[in-house]
């Protein structure tokens, strides 16, 4: 059986890219982005060109993109949609297998939402950083050396692709 590479993408323009191989993280990166003006928007050839880069250990790639969805605001969600289509796009030329995922169907598959009291909101920033820590005990989430904790976008994006891994898409 030939390699297989899962990339978990959370779309985020705080968000991260993260390539699975065999249950391990090969490589990962905060989401690549460039300025527009004064907004910032995801860097198309950046993000491509990282794609690429994975294809040094095989060329069977697929790709999970977190799926817009539960935006605060009218500009977050143009924001969020902006990106989306973007990475989808860079997908697309490169003629890659890829399937679009909310965020609520992976982050099922690896905790059980408890039932909160009205004013208290559950955390899973918190919950995926925890089960990252158990997947993979040795890795470090910083998104540098600088950072003093974990960057919630690559490890959802680690385990978009732990989750496109285990089920076998």
């Amino acid at each position: 059986m030939s390699k297989q590479i899962y990339i978990g993408i959370d779309n985020g323009l705080d968000g991260a890219l993260a390539a699975n191989m065999n249950g391990k993280i090969i490589s990962r990166t905060t989401m690549l982005t460039v300025m527009d003006g004064v907004r910032r928007k995801v860097d198309v050839k950046g993000v491509r060109n990282w794609i690429r880069k994975q294809m040094i250990w095989t060329k069977n790639i697929c790709v999970v993109i977190e799926k817009p969805c539960g935006s605060k605001n009218a500009y977050a969600a143009k924001s969020m949609a902006d990106s989306f289509a973007r990475i989808e796009s860079c997908v697309i030329l490169d003629d890659l297998k890829y399937y679009d995922i909310s965020a609520i169907s992976w982050q099922r598959h690896f905790w059980k939402k408890p039932k909160m009291p009205k004013s208290k909101k559950f955390d899973t920033k918190a919950a995926a950083i925890t089960v990252a820590m158990k997947i993979w005990p040795n890795t470090d989430w910083r998104a540098n050396d600088r950072c003093r904790k974990p960057h919630d976008g690559i490890v959802d994006a680690a385990l978009i692709a732990e989750y496109a891994r285990l089920k076998k898409l």
